[in-house]
């Protein structure tokens, strides 16, 4: 505990300690310790930016209205990064018009004029994956493109053209992994349950995916789409203690409402348009989010940037 003498205000104290030279100066002194730890004495013979008690009230004091202006702030920007999420999830409730696109049974809700439910496996092949022997590394780093859950989350919603892992064909050949086509759209059903991607290019996945070759009737961008706007109420059909798992006889069991394919591809072109304002949106208000985090440091290190002299903790 630091006890300020008479020289010394509290709040002055209180903010020179929060600013990073402060923090830093403690930090250079554990370096390489196994349990980094500093002693009160190491604290207490640390300078501090020195300047009249008087000065110093003043500066505390404007410090902590500036202080105050950046949380409210923060705050501002936080909501504005909910509002842009909450945007994201309007436009595909909007577009879905107001249904949850891929459902079992029974838990379908009256479908849109001109659309209907299908059973997936009645407009697409669903197909799984497989993982070759890693024992193997000469089955590994071929030109085969292996979607993996390492990488789902970063493919999330894109046609993925190629991955970071990659095997052969011996490494095909010697597992129960095979090459989809094109367009095929590649659901995460184990652990990072709900991610979904579609091959921009001949690919194979690993076990923990469900993977559906779209038929003429099914675009597989608008599977996508309807995969990703049923993403919550889907991965409440996952079980296991450990790692949450949707089991292959409860994929076998999807549903998914659309209208014709010409109506499917109409809506995922206007998807793929909101969709990236939403997302420039969002971006936009993480990076300033991210400079107004950046702001208390800085009001700090020009608070405390030209001390008169300097003074011991005490």
């Amino acid at each position: 505990m630091l006890r300020p003498g008479e020289e010394l205000d509290p709040e002055y104290l209180f903010q020179v300690v929060q600013s990073r030279t402060f923090i830093e100066s403690l930090t250079e002194l554990t370096k390489g310790a196994l349990y980094p730890a500093v002693t009160d004495k190491q604290v207490f013979s640390q300078r501090l930016p020195w300047v009249p008690r008087d000065d110093q009230h003043r500066i505390a004091t404007r410090l902590k209205a500036q202080l105050a202006e950046v949380d409210a702030a923060r705050q501002a920007g936080q909501a504005l990064v909910h509002e842009a999420d909450a945007l994201r999830t309007a436009i595909y409730r909007d577009a879905f018009r107001g249904v949850v696109p891929v459902a079992v049974p029974p838990d379908f809700t009256s479908p849109p004029v001109g659309w209907r439910w299908h059973r997936l496996t009645d407009v697409a092949r669903l197909e799984s994956g497989h993982t070759p022997s890693r024992s193997r590394p000469d089955w590994w780093g071929g030109d085969v493109s292996w979607i993996s859950l390492t990488e789902i989350r970063a493919l999330d919603g894109q046609w993925v053209e190629s991955t970071r892992l990659r095997t052969n064909e011996q490494g095909i050949a010697h597992s129960a992994a095979r090459i989809l086509p094109r367009g095929t759209v590649c659901y995460s059903r184990t652990a990072s349950v709900g991610f979904v991607a579609i091959m921009a290019t001949p690919m194979a996945t690993s076990q923990d995916f469900a993977n559906w070759v779209c038929g003429d009737a099914l675009d597989p961008e608008f599977l996508m789409h309807a995969l990703i706007r049923a993403r919550s109420e889907l991965r409440e059909l996952a079980t296991g203690a450990t790692h949450k798992t949707i089991y292959m006889p409860t994929l076998s069991s999807f549903h998914v409402c659309a209208p014709d394919v010409a109506d499917q591809r109409r809506l995922s072109q206007r998807l793929q348009a909101q969709l990236a304002e939403a997302d420039a949106l969002h971006a936009a208000a993480v990076a300033q989010l991210a400079e107004i985090e950046r702001l208390p440091q800085r009001l700090l290190a020009q608070a405390f940037a030209s001390p008169a002299t300097q003074g011991d903790v005490t």
